[in-house]
């Protein structure tokens, strides 16, 4: 199988969706940490082939086959994928998903984007029990099978029952996204990514912005006093809903916290709203 060096911790096929030509995409540095960064900040983008990748990220060592995660996992099982259920989630025309499968595939899309960062790589890390730190490496190791043969299937079984809902932006505000794209909140709205636990708490609702128009709201479907319903139910319909400006803004706050250090979005948008938001952050 053919080496891959540099491997996109977020998929060309979903920042794709935040560029204007398909090629480019405008980037915010959240912090600057090296000197000449702020000239280039908004100014000129940067390709979609050299955004949020890193050397050998996914490779793995030990083995026979050093491409699984990379080329077999991701391109294959995800990024092949991901075009069809981008279109049919944004598609107003769709109202359910016709199977069980669509909605696996939805999760597994959607929900990699999480697992797959290294900022969430380095949160797992965190958490490792300071009497196993003399086995660190093997366990960083270890982790780039373990991040989709365990944390990524428990992250779709806790929510696999959550209610759809794709809200569309109504005027000419956008959605930004970045290099950790997935917005994990506690019932109380508070953005909680930093806690590697509570991606498996399934009381917990899941933002995902799909495009600069588009963001999917995975969360407990509710009764008609709105009282959440604890149950095994599978919810196949899509809830489409328009929100304006506010919404935006309240999530591209939580996406500027959740980054790691960049921020994507459309050129005109992004300019504005960084040259307001360093203002009153």
């Amino acid at each position: 199988m053919q080496q891959v060096k540099d491997q996109h911790t977020v998929p060309k096929c979903y920042l794709k969706n935040f560029s204007e030509d398909g090629s480019n995409i405008f980037r915010k540095f959240k912090k600057v940490t090296k000197e000449g960064l702020t000239n280039i900040e908004l100014r000129k983008p940067t390709s979609l082939k050299k955004a949020t990748t890193k050397e050998h990220f996914y490779t793995v060592d030990r083995g026979t086959e050093p491409m699984v995660i990379e080329s077999i996992f991701y391109s294959r099982e995800i990024e092949n994928y991901y075009p069809k259920y981008y279109e049919l989630l944004i598609n107003p025309k769709i109202s359910k998903l016709e199977s069980l499968d669509d909605r696996l595939r939805i999760l597994m899309c959607l929900l990699s984007l999480h697992c797959r960062t290294p900022k969430q790589f380095n949160y797992f890390f965190k958490s490792v029990p300071e009497n196993f730190q003399d086995r660190i490496d093997l366990i960083k190791e270890d982790y780039k099978t373990s991040h989709i043969g365990n944390t990524l299937i428990n992250f779709i079984q806790t929510h696999e029952y959550k209610a759809i809902t794709i809200v569309k932006i109504n005027d000419s505000s956008e959605f930004i996204t970045s290099d950790n794209p997935v917005l994990i909140l506690n019932p109380d709205g508070e953005l909680i990514n930093h806690k590697f636990k509570e991606q498996f708490n399934k009381d917990n609702v899941i933002l995902i912005p799909l495009d600069h128009k588009h963001c999917c709201i995975l969360k407990n479907a509710t009764d008609k006093n709105g009282i959440s319903i604890d149950g095994k139910v599978f919810y196949n319909g899509i809830k489409r809903i328009d929100k304006n400006c506010n919404f935006a803004w309240e999530i591209n706050a939580k996406m500027i916290k959740s980054a790691d250090s960049m921020c994507y979005g459309r050129e005109k948008y992004i300019k504005t709203f960084f040259s307001v938001y360093k203002f009153i952050d």
